[in-house]
């Protein structure tokens, strides 16, 4: 019962504060130059130590691609969205050149975001 009321009170409540008043409190209250913005690191975080083997963001090969296919089980889709199923990619190898191009496509599109 308690709860109800609260978010009946909480949910109708409508605040009688205007902007001015909201921007010079929240401005006082959260006023960056009284920090500092310097991060000091605490004693109890530790850091994963750098890997030991480089990433290849290379384009992907004809062989990483033919890899995959083969692993991949007959029954399974690409996309739930698509429905293709891997069995046309398995038997079809006409079908591989292009899906390279499209991986490399999307590959290095999405390596130029970064």
């Amino acid at each position: 019962y308690v709860c109800m009321y609260v978010c009946m009170y909480v949910c109708t409540a409508t605040p009688n504060a205007t902007l001015d008043s909201i921007y010079d409190y929240f401005s006082k209250s959260y006023d960056t130059d009284k920090y500092d913005s310097t991060f000091s690191c605490p004693e109890w975080l530790q850091f994963s130590p750098q890997p030991s083997a480089t990433f290849d963001d290379g384009p992907i090969t004809m062989t990483e691609v033919i890899e995959k296919i083969k692993r991949a089980r007959s029954k399974s889709a690409p996309s739930p969205l698509d429905g293709i199923s891997c069995k046309i990619f398995k038997h079809c190898p006409a079908l591989w050149p292009a899906l390279l191009d499209f991986y490399n496509c999307c590959w290095s599109t999405m390596l130029q975001c970064f």
